[in-house]
């Protein structure tokens, strides 16, 4: 590796990972206080809540990365250009087009990583926080209860509850029945109550307080009515908890699986859809840093006795803005209004268009394009500058008119 390889990797290297540590503490904290509320209402026990961000940083991972390897060479080749080091490396021989190599070579690393995690690593985290999501809407106890609704727990079991204080702790306005393997119904009612977690049998315990309790009778046995002070009643569970497996969304099965599903004859057409949809967009997302160098050195390199970094703030527009297609391409697709391939081809082939003018225009003409955004952008704003004076200044001469009089 020669000297200005290493000098552009280091430029682009620290950049690039302080805008994915950014991107992925941004996004952790966008859904770390809403799955804290979350978790605090249902009594769920805060260790789920570092699993489920832990099992969202995949995904989190794979956006940064696409877009700190964008701003990561802009801002390299942007200071590289500021600091009329760009036009000494020029002067001495070496082309715009050589400089990429670098920015290619780190772009086909980080396509390498972004395939593994959309097509393997990314669905497996998905599928866990959805298996954690739903333990934490269950509880730690299996089931899941709603005030004011009769809910059927465990083995010929059914409890209804009035209010919800603290989750499972403090449940008030008890009812339940319970029949037993004798034929026996057991009919209770309690003002207050919790339920627990045995800590043995690992089965859920309703520990009931200053309650009444009715036994129905069978032909061996008498009805009964009894009053008391503390009671425990154990819930037998059909499984390990009782809920069914969750529905998995297409974002929960790797490209293998997404493969298999498109190719099923015994798979439903939607889902075949959703599928292939689904399979296609992770390849375009995986190769999507590919046609980012060209177009981050053209858009950060500005002309001479310009500094204005308008043309990264258009060019990271413009890719975000592919990315968004790419999805409405996806949506397209799953609903068989077109085919996935030719939804996903139509993104693609722009943005390869779009990069093949960037690498043209690199030896071309250079600096024209951030020059004439910047002349779009100042002109935009003094004209808006202008008319919001003159605004102001009618309102003030209508005012003081109106005063006058």
């Amino acid at each position: 590796m020669s000297l200005i390889d290493r000098y552009i990797t280091r430029l682009i290297l620290w950049p690039l990972g302080v805008t994915v540590s950014i991107s992925i503490m941004l996004l952790l904290l966008d859904n770390m206080l809403r799955l804290f509320r979350y978790a605090i209402s249902l009594g769920g026990p805060l260790r789920v809540i570092w699993e489920m961000l832990a099992s969202l940083l995949p995904e989190y991972l794979s956006l940064g990365l696409t877009i700190g390897i964008f701003l990561s060479i802009s801002l390299a080749f942007r200071r590289f250009a500021l600091q009329n080091e760009l036009d000494m490396v020029t002067n001495s021989g070496i082309s715009e087009r050589r400089l990429l190599k670098m920015p290619y070579l780190i772009a086909a690393i980080i396509c390498v990583i972004n395939f593994a995690l959309v097509g393997f690593i990314e669905p497996r985290g998905e599928r866990a926080f959805q298996l954690l999501y739903r333990d934490l809407a269950a509880g730690i106890l299996g089931f899941t209860i709603n005030a004011g609704e009769f809910t059927r727990v465990g083995e010929n079991f059914i409890m209804r509850v009035e209010d919800i204080r603290n989750g499972p702790n403090d449940l008030r306005g008890i009812f339940f029945s319970r029949t037993d393997p004798k034929g026996e119904t057991w009919v209770g009612t309690s003002p207050r109550g919790r339920i627990i977690l045995d800590d043995l049998q690992k089965i859920p315990i309703l520990r009931l307080s200053h309650g009444m309790l009715f036994r129905s009778g069978t032909l061996k046995t008498n009805p009964a009515t009894l009053k008391f002070d503390n009671l425990d009643v154990d819930i037998k569970m059909k499984k390990t908890g009782q809920l069914l497996a969750p529905h998995v969304k297409m974002t929960s099965y790797t490209l293998p699986e997404l493969w298999s599903i498109s190719h099923d004859p015994e798979t439903s057409t939607a889902l075949r859809q959703s599928a292939i949809a689904k399979f296609y967009r992770r390849l375009v997302q995986a190769i999507f840093c590919l046609f980012l160098p060209p177009i981050a050195m053209l858009f950060a390199i500005p002309p001479k006795r310009i500094s204005t970094p308008y043309g990264i703030i258009v060019a990271l527009v413009l890719v975000i803005a592919f990315m968004k297609f790419a999805d409405t391409a996806e949506f397209m697709a799953a609903s068989g209004r077109t085919t996935a391939l030719l939804a996903q081809s139509i993104p693609l082939s722009v943005l390869g268009m779009l990069s093949l003018w960037s690498y043209y225009q690199l030896t071309q003409q250079r600096g024209l394009i951030v020059g004439s955004i910047d002349r779009f952008v100042t002109t935009t704003i003094d004209a808006a500058t202008s008319l919001a004076q003159w605004v102001r200044n009618s309102l003030l001469s209508l005012f003081y008119a109106t005063r006058s009089r």
